[in-house]
């Protein structure tokens, strides 16, 4: 019986309600909001629920880590609110520290959802101040679920590198 070789993960865009053509990126050590471009590696995450076990959040939602693609460093929640994320090299081969977990809140309209720290759900992702524009740096702050700046989706880049990897990618409309 031949082994199955595991299937290469489908990088994923993340992007707010208020603005749906800018993404979540690495430049230098920040996550910003930058103009969406599926080809900018930088804007690809991996959403890695595997290494994290059966690892739940308080409501029982299942925990993952956000692994940049092109940098290989997993976004980290820090302990206070109203700051920036921040970048840490990250590897699923070890124990994920739990600054590393997240998970996501209830499915809003138009599939978006928060996405909180798995230590504290109150705590979740914000495009901070409230702006949402090319730049905006990405942080932690107060659970805001009806604004439009803190509630987001992660979704599949479509391109044609991993739509050959899941033909079921092919149906899918681009968003």
């Amino acid at each position: 019986m031949q082994r199955e070789e595991p299937a290469s993960p489908i990088p994923m865009r993340i992007f707010c309600k208020a603005n749906t053509g800018l993404n979540m990126a690495v430049r230098g050590d920040e996550v910003l909001l930058v103009n969406a471009d599926s080809n900018d590696k930088s804007q690809h995450w991996f959403q890695d629920c595997d290494a994290v076990g059966k690892v739940t959040d308080d409501t029982g939602r299942r925990a993952f880590a956000l692994v940049n693609r092109t940098t290989g460093q997993a976004m980290v929640n820090v302990r206070d609110e109203d700051v920036p994320v921040r970048l840490l090299p990250y590897s699923g081969h070890v124990a994920v520290p739990i600054s590393m977990l997240w998970s996501q809140g209830v499915q809003l309209d138009g599939g978006f959802t928060e996405v909180r720290t798995l230590k504290d759900i109150s705590l979740t992702l914000n495009g901070l101040n409230g702006y949402v524009k090319q730049g905006t740096v990405i942080g932690i702050y107060s659970s805001e679920p009806h604004s439009p700046h803190a509630i987001w989706r992660i979704d599949p880049i479509h391109t044609p590198t991993n739509m050959s990897h899941d033909r079921s990618l092919l149906d899918v409309p681009d968003v």
